[in-house]
């Protein structure tokens, strides 16, 4: 359990807000894309250090049935940067998505039958 007390202090030092009690930080308000759920992040790190991002979200709750798939996610001996290079790439990719899909929509209004 210390692991993820201290990968919940190092993310915090980089605005990220590992929730490892539910709602912990919505609750208290912090803005909802610096928050990362213990169930996003066992999954984002399962398709970044397991390279299985289909099996990851089809198959979430293996990811912490099974001894073997989790361990390799939560590995004590892992250097947290890995944990913040998958939540940085996450809300990057979300955040790209959301911009492309803005334009899209932004043109579809401008130009009608488009």
């Amino acid at each position: 359990m210390m692991m993820y007390k201290n990968l919940e202090k190092y993310l915090k030092s980089f605005d990220y807000f590992y929730e490892r009690r539910d709602n912990f930080y919505k609750r208290q308000r912090y803005p909802i894309n610096k928050i990362i759920g213990i169930v996003k992040l066992t999954q984002i790190m399962h398709t970044v250090i397991n390279k299985e991002s289909i099996f990851a979200v089809n198959d979430t709750i293996k990811l912490f049935n099974e001894d073997r798939l989790y361990n390799s996610i939560y590995d004590p001996r892992a250097d947290f940067i890995i944990y913040k290079f998958g939540i940085a790439l996450y809300f990057r990719t979300w955040s790209l998505k959301n911009r492309i899909c803005e334009q899209i929509h932004q043109k579809e209004r401008n130009e009608p039958g488009f």
